[in-house]
């Protein structure tokens, strides 16, 4: 695969695509759920067999694809695989894979294989993780996953370094004009950047941080 989308890339500039297949089954049927992951293979190999497509297995439930179709034409043929393992499944009674594709539509270029297959990737993981079938990688996406990797390291030992910081906003009372009260609003201070909770609070509840941010919150207020 790589020294044919090397070949695209460097030489004929023919537009291609990257494709990454994530598989999962969530059953402890050892069995029912290789025969679904082998049927998923061969199923792709069936799917991708033009003279513009490579298929290769990564692991036993990740593959990459290279690809020549146009996104329309790639929707389909997701649409195709995933109404097949369906239908497999309810006819072998095997478990029903949850299949996701990411893709990353690319011209051929500067951008090297690695650098395609980790973009296409990242959309698969996206997908796996909005319960979607299939996700295009773009810029947005990147700085998205940029910017959680930023948080996700600042959490590691920002309540120890004192990286959060908070902002109060007053409760007043309209009769008598005092301020009766207020609403604590945590702030993340990353790389003299301000990361507001909307961006972080997630990542601290993806990494069970949650008990522990609050009692740092309830302690600085």
């Amino acid at each position: 695969v790589q020294k044919k989308y090397d070949k695209i890339r460097k030489i004929s500039r023919v537009p291609c695509g990257m494709v990454y297949v994530i598989a999962s089954d969530g059953e402890k049927n050892k069995s029912g759920g290789a025969l679904s992951y082998k049927h998923l293979g061969e199923t792709l190999l069936a799917s991708f067999d033009g003279d513009g497509d490579l298929v290769s297995k990564v692991n036993a439930c990740e593959y990459i694809i290279l690809t020549r179709r146009s996104e329309a034409k790639l929707n389909a043929a997701i649409d195709q695989i995933l109404y097949d393992m369906m239908l497999y499944s309810k006819t072998n009674a095997v478990p029903n894979l949850a299949v996701s594709f990411g893709a990353y539509l690319i011209p051929a270029g500067t951008i090297d294989f690695e650098e395609t297959v980790e973009r296409a990737r990242l959309a698969a993981t996206e997908a796996k993780s909005s319960s979607r079938k299939y996700v295009a990688w773009d810029y947005n996406l990147q700085n998205d996953h940029d910017n959680r990797v930023l948080i996700e390291e600042n959490l590691k030992n920002g309540i120890e370094n004192n990286n959060f910081f908070l902002e109060f906003q007053p409760i007043i009372d309209i009769a008598t004009g005092n301020i009766v009260g207020g609403e604590v609003l945590a702030r993340l201070n990353s790389a003299s950047k301000v990361i507001l909770p909307d961006k972080f609070i997630s990542v601290v509840k993806d990494n069970n941080m949650d008990s522990e941010f609050d009692c740092h919150v309830f302690e600085k207020t």
